[in-house]
């Protein structure tokens, strides 16, 4: 696992395959596809899949989940400049 940086209330950690389903279900949200329209809608898995190879293939890209007290919450990432996306429920 890489570095993890916390606050009092969020942690930023490595993305990891098993937040997929996460991603997926707070990606059907239309709330983030209007606010983030370059994401496929709806998502799918195989689009998160798709995702994770592509950050493999890039291991310079900058990708982190976003947690609060280990929930993952959201995404945020350095590509080609700061950008992220949040559960609407947060």
């Amino acid at each position: 696992m890489g570095m993890c940086l916390a606050g009092n209330r969020l942690v930023l950690r490595p993305l990891e395959p098993k937040d997929c389903a996460e991603i997926v279900r707070i990606l059907a949200n239309p709330v983030i596809s209007y606010w983030v329209p370059v994401l496929p809608f709806p998502y799918t898995a195989s689009d998160a899949k798709g995702f994770f190879n592509l950050l493999q293939d890039n291991p310079h890209r900058q990708v982190w989940a976003i947690t609060l007290k280990e929930e993952f919450i959201g995404l945020i990432e350095e590509y080609p400049n700061f950008g992220f996306w949040l559960d609407p429920a947060f």
